[in-house]
């Protein structure tokens, strides 16, 4: 596991009660642990222009769950979007 579980069983159950974790609702920046509003032109692309689109979905989307994975020296570029005409199920063999 990349990231430390919390040690106490309170710590444990709020991270279970928490996911998929709160995400902000448009497109943002993940920069120093933080997410900033990521508005069209308010920000240079060259930095962003050999990255490789991923699709997160649930708590992947969050900037806590981000945070936790990536830690705040990160920048990561998170714009929303919708995928159509596929459906998000289970696969033990993936997993």
């Amino acid at each position: 596991m990349p990231w430390r579980l919390p040690d106490s069983e309170d710590s444990l159950l709020a991270l279970a009660k928490g996911y998929p974790f709160p995400a902000p609702e448009g497109s943002y920046l993940f920069r120093r642990g933080e997410a900033e509003p990521l508005v069209a032109g308010s920000f240079s692309p060259a930095p962003y222009k050999d990255r490789v689109p991923v699709l997160a979905h649930g708590s992947n989307r969050s900037p806590e769950q981000l945070k936790r994975k990536f830690g705040n020296g990160a920048e990561i570029p998170v714009t929303v979007g919708w995928l159509t005409g596929y459906d998000v199920v289970y696969s033990a063999h993936i997993t």
